[in-house]
């Protein structure tokens, strides 16, 4: 149990990571998206 909610914070973490770095031009094309 415990591993899978590190596994889960670690994916939250890589995710905003993500985001907040690397993918604002990808993050504007998937809000204008309908």
């Amino acid at each position: 149990m415990s591993t899978n909610r590190r596994k889960f914070l670690r994916n939250i973490t890589l995710g905003a990571s993500a985001l907040a770095t690397g993918l604002p031009e990808s993050r504007a094309q998937y809000a204008q998206k309908p």
